[in-house]
């Protein structure tokens, strides 16, 4: 399965990585590279992740 990251999901990541720089800048990268790796791994095993509840 193809994952699309959507604009919208990149600039949140990047709010989130902004948001952990001020008061851990030494995770923020860490965190940032995470997230990209959670999306990205639900190509590969999208049942691995539970869905939201109204989002079956």
């Amino acid at each position: 399965m193809k994952v699309r990251i959507t604009d919208a999901a990149w600039e949140n990541m990047l709010h989130i990585g902004r948001w952990i720089k001020d008061r851990s800048p030494a995770r923020a990268e860490t965190v940032v590279r995470e997230l990209y790796e959670r999306c990205e791994s639900l190509g590969h095993m999208p049942r691995f992740f539970p869905l939201l509840p109204g989002r079956e």
